[in-house]
């Protein structure tokens, strides 16, 4: 026969329940309110990574439209008739418009063969 549990060692149990009970349930509030705070966060740094990648995706669109209009500026002089040896004139425009373009740092101009003809950079000549 098993003996009858005491009254005092069953309110015990009962409130260790309890207090086990609330602090399951306030474990539950903090783990919900750090997940909404996560996923919030998330959403707005991904936000702000796209519209950075924006920016930078305008910004580059840019730069390549410039080079590719220095470059054709400059093939559409070199193609002129009666152009002669004006290689270093060429080579000057090229480092010019070199400089003046963030993120371009040599300009060339190759013939048929692959040899440079005209540099932005004279140790390449």
């Amino acid at each position: 026969m098993s003996k009858p549990i005491p009254k005092q060692s069953r309110r015990f149990r009962i409130e260790w329940l309890a207090l086990l009970v609330i602090l399951v349930l306030i474990g539950a509030v903090f783990f919900e309110l750090l997940h909404r705070t996560r996923i919030g966060i998330e959403t707005q740094e991904g936000d702000r990574l796209q519209g950075q990648a924006r920016v930078i995706d305008d910004n580059l669109i840019r730069q390549m439209e410039g080079a590719n209009n220095a470059l054709a500026g400059i093939r559409d002089e070199f193609e002129q008739p009666g152009h002669g040896g004006a290689m270093a004139t060429v080579s000057g425009r090229l480092k010019l418009l070199s400089d003046a373009m963030p993120g371009v740092r040599t300009m060339v101009i190759a013939d048929a063969h692959g040899k440079i003809v005209a540099s932005s950079r004279s140790e390449l000549l």
